[in-house]
């Protein structure tokens, strides 16, 4: 599964087609017993585990965050670049693959940097393609986010905040959507 490149990187694909979900049996209670707090089931993302697994540690939380975020219950194909050396301090990259409803899919593409003021910087975004028109694309999907032309081209951005944007740019008979975002 792991190969080395010329470049010194060593690109990981795993693929989590077929992987089971486990689930926890909750106790049996008696009328009597007190009641307690159902413990929270955190799912630690296949993002977090594989950074781990490499000694990328300080990027794990983070890759958890946004994994996790991204794709919820779906089961992703991911690849993960890792530096040849001390992946604990590099920039690293991946690549999530989403399949989507409508037999398509979703690219993801996640950027970690350690050593941040914040522990670990985070950013993703996200492509997919959208049939139908841009603007009927935007206000079905987007009503409350105003899109504004770029400039003389056919695309045009929503600024969400400081940190969020979206472009969508038409494409042969539909609109492909680019969302990009600073998680801090």
């Amino acid at each position: 599964m792991l190969s080395n490149t010329s470049k010194g990187w060593i690109i990981l694909l795993i693929s989590i087609i077929g992987l089971s979900n486990t689930s926890r049996a909750e106790d049996k209670k008696t009328p009597a017993s007190p009641v307690t707090p159902p413990v929270a089931n955190v799912k630690t993302h296949l993002l977090a585990e594989t950074l781990g697994k490499i000694g990328a540690f300080s990027c794990a939380e983070r890759a958890n965050q946004i994994g996790n975020f991204l794709t919820g219950n779906i089961q992703p194909e991911l690849v993960v670049q890792i530096p040849k050396d001390n992946p604990n301090n590099r920039l690293l990259m991946s690549t999530l693959i989403l399949p989507t409803q409508d037999n398509q899919s979703v690219i993801a593409s996640v950027a970690l940097a350690p050593s941040q003021a914040n522990g670990c910087g985070g950013s993703y975004h996200t492509v997919y393609f959208a049939n139908g028109s841009c603007a009927k694309n935007i206000a079905e999907k987007y009503q409350n986010i105003k899109f504004q032309p770029i400039n003389k081209s056919s695309s045009s951005i929503a600024i969400v905040n400081r940190a969020l944007w979206i472009i969508a740019m038409p494409a042969d008979k539909g609109c492909v959507f680019i969302k990009e975002e600073i998680v801090e």
